[in-house]
């Protein structure tokens, strides 16, 4: 996505006649800023999390693959208990992606938000919960929700060949 933008970026300043004057190649990715040193830690450091919010410590390393060390202000930022059926990445996430990155599908959330499509044991309860808490959140209609799970279901299958689990 960065290289994209700063190409476009370039390619739309030159025809500006305007000089590109920074880029973001020496800027951190964000979640990358105090990013531990070694494995042990940052196993340490998901332990803490994990002591702290209520989490185990895999939920917790799952969250991190998503967020890196802004983990922990994510799952704050917008508290949910719990965590999602079948692939144990905490609620609180869900709800971040909706409220902070301004998802407003259940393909957003899947797909790019929260990289469900990749996880092996991602279920249609999975998806039920996830339409749900957009429903919750004002961003679907109550009536939506199992639409865009069908709709989900069928994309991913489609775009993707990705099947998912009918029971979680």
């Amino acid at each position: 996505c960065r290289s994209l933008a700063e190409e476009v970026t370039a390619k739309i300043l030159n025809r500006l006649n305007r000089p590109v004057i920074a880029t973001s190649e020496e800027r951190l990715l964000p979640g990358a800023e105090d990013y531990p040193h070694s494995a042990a830690d940052l196993k340490h450091r998901c332990q803490g999390i994990a002591d702290r919010l209520g989490y185990t410590p895999a939920q917790i390393r799952a969250a991190w693959e998503l967020h890196g060390a802004r983990t922990e202000t994510a799952l704050t930022a917008h508290p949910a208990s719990g965590v999602l059926a079948g692939v144990d990445l905490p609620l609180a996430l869900a709800r971040y992606a909706i409220r902070a990155e301004w998802a407003r599908t259940l393909d957003d959330l899947v797909e790019r938000r929260l990289m469900l499509l990749y996880h092996h044991r991602l279920g249609e309860e999975t998806l039920r919960q996830l339409a749900q808490i957009l429903v919750e959140e004002g961003t679907i209609s109550p009536d939506q929700a199992a639409a865009q799970v069908q709709a989900c279901v069928s994309r991913l299958q489609t775009h993707f060949g990705k099947q998912v689990r009918t029971n979680s």
